[in-house]
């Protein structure tokens, strides 16, 4: 692949006689001999190294990003840059090729570069505004039906909603007036998810990436929202509203090095508290004391149990592991052992 990115840049360089360099997304130089690096801050589409001269783009060639570097007066580094998106996305897709409904895929899978999708935006009439990408999954009934409620729910064109495989359906909302009217996107989604049962009679669990800026980075959110199911799943949570934020603290003890990972096992798991972790139904309740923000009434109601049944539980899981899950603190070290255990599997 790299030969080819050479090559395409050589091209480029013997054509135009630009002073182009190219690296690869993680700041390898690949091409190229003025410019020696990129921005330590990052690129989020285009920057201007003002006092270099050089201007700095992401672009994407045989589906593979990089980032571009052209050196000169910064409009004539503009044109040249977009001329070079255009030539390289040109050579893995035909314009000709995508519709409102693939253009929109194509940003949500970062199939399409910065230039392209503003052209495209321009063409079907896509506001560039902030958004944010749900993934809807359902594990009970049918995708075209809860595709349609969706787009009834939104009662937007300017959104976008399409299913994205045979249980997934992709929702691009756009902040509008309406979606305004809820405290926030979390909100949204709940009664997005309340209208879908209702309507459709479907069992649902919506992921909620982080808002964006704007179309261009509507992949970003997507990638987020997809880490949110993966992690769902991952921890028996596949229904309900789940957003990327309330994971960032699994997704960062699941960078821990495994070797590490072990280490504080080892510290924290005697015997009597590998019985407590391996038994699913102590750790069940756990689990649903602490998403109840650790109120045992509530917990009682939601499992069908007795209080007293919930508290003996709740006793059975001190003596074993020491942790107190009544306490904040204690649960925090419940959860976090939790979760280092199923990083491991």
């Amino acid at each position: 692949m790299e030969k080819d990115i050479v090559k395409f840049a050589s091209e480029i360089v013997e054509n135009s006689g630009a002073d182009f360099s190219v690296f690869s997304e993680r700041g390898e130089l690949l091409f190229g001999n003025s410019v020696k690096k990129v921005p330590e801050s990052g690129i989020a589409h285009v920057k201007r190294d003002e006092k270099s001269g050089v201007t700095f783009f992401k672009f994407r060639y045989k589906n593979k990003g990089y980032i571009g570097a052209v050196s000169g007066e910064e409009k004539y580094c503009s044109s040249v840059a977009y001329f070079i998106c255009e030539l390289a996305e040109k050579s893995f897709v035909k314009d000709s090729s995508l519709s409102r409904e693939d253009f929109f895929k194509s940003a949500l899978f970062g199939e399409a570069g910065y230039y392209k999708i503003k052209k495209y935006a321009k063409k079907f009439g896509v506001e560039d505004k902030t958004a944010c990408v749900m993934l809807i999954r359902i594990t009970a009934g049918n995708v075209g039906d809860v595709e349609e409620a969706v787009k009834n729910y939104s009662g937007s064109d300017k959104d976008f909603v399409s299913a994205i495989d045979e249980n997934v359906v992709a929702f691009v909302k756009f902040d509008d007036e309406a979606s305004a009217e809820y405290r926030s996107v979390t909100e949204y989604a709940e009664y997005l998810n309340t209208f879908i049962s209702e309507e459709t009679g479907a069992v649902c669990g919506i992921s909620i990436g982080g808002k964006v800026k704007g179309i261009s980075d509507l992949g970003e959110s997507f990638s987020q929202a997809a880490a949110t199911d993966r992690m769902a799943d991952i921890y028996d949570k596949k229904c309900g509203v789940h957003s990327y934020k309330e994971f960032i603290s699994i997704k960062i003890i699941e960078d821990i090095p495994k070797h590490k990972v072990t280490e504080y096992l080892g510290t924290w798991l005697d015997s009597s508290a590998k019985e407590i972790f391996d038994d699913k139904e102590m750790t069940a309740t756990a689990e649903a004391f602490m998403d109840n923000s650790l109120n045992v009434s509530e917990t009682s109601r939601k499992m069908y149990l007795h209080r007293n049944t919930l508290n003996y539980r709740l006793d059975k899981i001190e003596r074993g592991t020491g942790l107190d899950i009544r306490k904040v603190s204690d649960a925090m070290t419940f959860r976090i052992i939790t979760i280092l255990l199923r990083s491991l599997r």
